[in-house]
């Protein structure tokens, strides 16, 4: 499972900071066509959980697709560098700054990032 867990991480680490790849896969590479269909879909799909979390009250109204991708990119590139347990605590601060009212999300913890700071050694 270790093996797995490395491959995997180096896999996404190359994809994170490969120009060619990511030229390839979004960028003017003529490979990059084959999965422009793959990127329309899911944007629209995106936009369409982001409409319904609003017009649930999941999210903040003022939320946008633009937002949860600056979301998702924070928490790719930042896994990289980070353990677990700071992950964990970014997705939780990013969930809180889109969360309508966090007194509703209660899986969402609010203890204070300075007592978990005092915790490390």
């Amino acid at each position: 499972m270790a093996a797995r867990r490395t491959q995997s991480g180096s896999c996404e680490e190359r994809r994170l900071r490969d120009r060619g790849l990511n030229e390839a896969l979004f960028g003017s590479h003529p490979g990059a066509a084959a999965f422009a269909v793959d990127r329309r879909e899911q944007a629209r799909a995106l936009e369409q959980l982001v409409d319904r979390a609003r017009e649930a009250g999941a999210v903040r109204p003022d939320v946008t697709v633009e937002d949860v991708r600056v979301c998702l990119g924070a928490s790719a590139s930042f896994r990289l560098a980070h353990s677990a347990t700071d992950l964990h605590r970014l997705v939780e601060l990013l969930l809180i700054g889109l969360a309508a009212d966090v007194r509703t999300s209660p899986e969402i913890s609010a203890r204070p990032l300075r007592a978990r700071r005092q915790a490390i050694p």
